[in-house]
């Protein structure tokens, strides 16, 4: 795909995201639509890893780091409840 279409869908499905937050206060949209935009990077895909600079790096690192961190928040009640449940024996 031309890299101004991916930046274009990056920034739509990063800000479909926070939208999806701060609106609704669903941590699971806002999880997928920030776990999906990673798909779309933003920068110059035919450039490697190693060869990016560094705020490009840190960029995709944190938002890495962001979808994690939601993916276990939006699932703690479940995450709680399968431990004592196992806990518990049941």
């Amino acid at each position: 795909m031309n890299q101004r279409v991916n930046t274009f869908l990056y920034i739509l499905m990063v800000s479909l995201g926070v939208f999806q937050f701060f609106n609704t206060g669903d941590l699971m949209d806002c999880f997928a639509n920030l776990g999906i935009a990673l798909v779309f990077d933003p920068f110059d895909k035919d450039v490697p890893w190693k060869n990016r600079k560094l705020w490009q790096k840190g960029i995709l690192l944190v938002h890495v780091g962001v979808v994690i961190v939601l993916f276990f928040v939006a699932n703690l009640p479940d995450i709680y409840n399968g431990i004592s449940d196992g806990w518990n024996g049941r």
